[in-house]
């Protein structure tokens, strides 16, 4: 019994914390890459604030700039079009390096000359003035299909991006390269990157969130990120431009998938991360390795999978969430103060009764149901995060 009051009394405080600071999840933290909506996969029925345009059809530098001089708008103009029909905004991405700006060297090879590159921003910037509000200097720049040139090479490429898009547009943000899981972690990415003084080209920091079958590995991800960020006095929003469970083979079960979208989407709100775009919505790379694989896939030719409904129950849930939202995790049981009368929890591991405080009298599951807690007020908890009120 004394165990169960220490617990409530906790409770009550973090309730009481986070009701002091009443602000509320903004809705546009919420993006996603839609990957062929141009060429017939269906939008997404449940909200998005924005979209990605990153292995997007025909936006990458080679297919709108084929040549030098030469650009076809055909294929981000279908993109944008789409994206202003269902009110959302827009994160360019760039990256590959088209064949004629490297002597055909690949698509990860810096452009031999700089002026190439300040060429192709210069034109995409004013194409696309007041249509695409974000812009992601390069894609996981520690990943060597995509970057094989040095630091300080990016470093320079990423301030002559930042002036020629500010002068174009000053209201545009920019955001720095987003650092994956390779030989190297992000933080210690960004560690090399601020040292050569990335960090005051950007508005804010991008990663890639990739952490495997468990999305709780995602807490001490960002709390690197963060602490790299403080190390060098970097003090600037952080977005995870692209995270999910990763190719879908690792985590076959969709019941499995649901729940790890779930849990992701809570514990970045409570480490701070500002936006987080889902890769992806249909799921296929673009073709882009000799055997396309599908990563994160919400929607398929037989529509929308069961992680595609959890995300808009999740979705509905962090809406109502107060900032900061403090998880704690305790025995592996895992609770997240919602407001002041909501409280998400769940057990990674295992299924298991957990003894809810007496104040909280039903409880959603992922499906959006509601059941009533009985007189024992003993829930189950499992690797699903339901809500208590």
């Amino acid at each position: 019994m004394n165990s169960l009051r220490i617990a409530a009394t906790a409770l009550a405080f973090c309730l009481c914390l986070a009701c002091a600071f009443a602000q509320n999840l903004p809705s546009q933290f919420f993006g996603v890459d839609v990957l062929h909506a141009i060429n017939g996969t269906p939008w997404p029925q449940q909200p998005y604030a924005g979209i990605r345009l990153w292995d997007t059809d025909g936006t990458g530098w080679p297919q709108l700039n084929p040549s030098r001089g030469q650009y076809n708008w055909s294929a981000l103009d279908s993109w944008l079009a789409l994206a202003r029909k269902h009110n959302v905004d827009v994160l360019y991405t760039f990256g590959r390096v088209p064949a004629w700006a490297n002597d055909g060297k690949g698509q990860s090879v810096p452009p031999t000359n700089l002026a190439d590159w300040d060429g192709f921003v210069r034109a995409i910037a004013k194409h696309a003035k007041g249509r695409i509000k974000f812009w992601e200097v390069w894609n996981e720049p520690n990943e060597p299909k995509f970057w094989t040139g040095d630091i300080p090479t990016l470093v320079t490429m990423a301030q002559h991006a930042q002036q020629i898009i500010k002068s174009i547009d000053p209201n545009a943000i920019v955001l720095t390269p987003s650092a994956t899981w390779t030989t190297t972690s992000p933080a210690q990415w960004f560690d090399q990157y601020f040292t050569s003084g990335g960090g005051q080209y950007a508005d804010a920091i991008a990663f890639h969130g990739y952490v495997g079958p468990v999305p709780e590995g995602i807490v001490s991800d960002l709390q690197q990120v963060w602490s790299i960020a403080t190390k060098h006095s970097i003090n600037k929003p952080i977005w995870n431009t692209e995270g999910s469970w990763g190719i879908d083979a690792r985590i076959a079960d969709p019941t499995a998938q649901a729940n790890f979208l779930a849990r992701y989407y809570i514990l970045q709100v409570s480490q701070g991360v500002q936006r987080f775009y889902w890769y992806a919505w249909d799921g296929s790379d673009g073709g882009t390795t000799s055997t396309s694989e599908s990563w994160g896939t919400l929607w398929d030719s037989n529509g929308p999978r069961p992680a595609a409904a959890a995300y808009g129950t999740v979705r509905n849930w962090l809406l109502q969430a107060q900032l900061p939202l403090m998880c704690t995790a305790n025995n592996s049981v895992w609770q997240c103060p919602l407001n002041s009368t909501s409280l998400l929890i769940w057990n990674p591991s295992t299924q298991q009764d957990f003894h809810a405080d007496p104040t909280f009298t039903r409880y959603f599951d992922l499906a959006g149901q509601s059941h009533s807690i009985a007189d024992s007020h003993v829930v189950s908890i499992g690797p699903a995060p339901i809500l208590l009120q």
